[in-house]
């Protein structure tokens, strides 16, 4: 098997930027000497045994697909886990094609599927998963299987069977199921400045140590940090509500408040992720890393992040319902976690605001000029 050659497929249904991401792959394999075939429709076709339908992929043919929607090498939602037979054809296809390293973009089952090759007895590859989304609940569908709905769900069921057992006088036996692609890659990362080879860091967080080092020693190289962690709760928690709290910095874009309101929200963001974390068993550090920090830089500063532009437009009276209903705004469904803080009886009044704002329909400027007004330390 050669040393120097990565395949690069992608699992589940649709989703914004999957170009960018395989933009971004390709151009720092080859730039690290790596030859690289793109695998068309997912697993679909390793599962079957066929090893023809793949494309050489080089950086002549990538530099520009981030302005294509959709995957230049299509996606499928076949899943090799579900079937010993199917995982078995999968891990022999990967050998005929002699790849030693493999990248997969994809949802939970791609992940696992992921997983699944990599504890196979007969595999001897190299494989780096690429979630597509942490959270796929968006406003305006009724029902999807993101992490807030599926809390909500949950929490919603074990209620009616507490009403349940104490008007009857009996006990409930509940078992909830889930799945564990056991790492998590993340980070303050814009797909185009990384396609760039703009020097860049991510964080690695796994509850296996060693398994996380062997990703840090895979991926980075001269232009691409990797950082290592065992707090996934610390790390999945900030990249969630940075999108929330971004919303808020970009209010300030649109109220002109100017730099020091967004420092000043920007750290009051950072203790509320913090201590929320904290209380879910996190580590509060990892908010002040990577996750947290370095991802709400990201996205509350740059002048293309949708959830930043959602709250501009909040503030400044442009057509922000048409914004929300053209573009994927992840801040929209996180701001949900206000229950989950309440839950758990943490203090987050910015983020109580922001869901003031996107879901009870609060005047953003007179709400966030509120907030700042009635907000004091101790």
């Amino acid at each position: 098997m050669t040393n120097h050659r990565l395949g690069i497929l992608v699992g589940g249904g649709p989703a914004p930027g999957i170009n960018s991401a395989l933009s971004a792959a390709v151009i720092g394999a080859v730039q690290a000497g790596l030859d690289v075939v793109g695998i068309y429709d997912g697993f679909q076709h390793l599962m079957q045994g066929r090893t023809d339908m793949v494309r050489p992929l080089g950086i002549s043919d990538v530099s520009r697909i981030h302005f294509q929607g959709g995957s230049i090498i299509r996606t499928s939602r076949a899943n090799p886990a579900r079937s010993v037979e199917d995982l078995a054809r999968t891990v022999e296809s990967l050998q005929k094609l002699e790849l030693s390293h493999l990248i997969t973009i994809g949802g939970e089952d791609t992940a696992s599927s992921a997983a699944r090759i990599c504890q196979h007895d007969s595999a001897d590859i190299r494989i780096a998963h690429i979630p597509k989304t942490i959270d796929n609940d968006y406003r305006g569908i009724d029902f999807t299987f993101g992490y807030f709905t599926a809390v909500e769900f949950l929490g919603s069921e074990i209620r009616n069977l507490i009403f349940d057992a104490e008007a009857n006088r009996t006990y409930f036996l509940a078992e909830t199921m889930g799945r564990s692609a056991g790492w998590l890659a993340y980070g303050p990362a814009i797909a185009g400045e990384l396609a760039r080879g703009v020097p860049t860091a991510v964080i690695v967080a796994a509850a296996d140590a060693e398994l996380a080092t062997e990703i840090q020693d895979t991926l980075q190289n001269e232009s691409f940090k990797v950082e290592t962690t065992t707090d996934l709760v610390g790390v999945e928690l900030g990249a969630c509500l940075k999108n929330a709290y971004a919303i808020a910095l970009g209010m300030c874009d649109g109220a002109d408040y100017g730099t020091n309101t967004k420092a000043f929200l920007a750290s009051v963001a950072l203790a509320e992720m913090a201590r929320l974390s904290q209380a879910m068993g996190g580590q509060p550090q990892t908010i002040y890393g990577l996750a947290g920090l370095g991802d709400l830089i990201t996205t509350g500063f740059n002048p293309h992040s949708r959830n930043r532009t959602l709250g501009e437009k909040l503030c400044n009276g442009r057509d922000w319902q048409e914004f929300l209903r053209t573009n994927t705004v992840e801040g929209v469904a996180a701001c949900r976690a206000r229950d989950l803080a309440h839950r758990l009886d943490v203090a987050t009044p910015l983020l109580h605001t922001i869901y003031d704002v996107v879901w009870l329909d609060k005047p953003p400027e007179e709400t966030m000029r509120a907030f700042l007004r009635d907000f004091s330390y101790g």
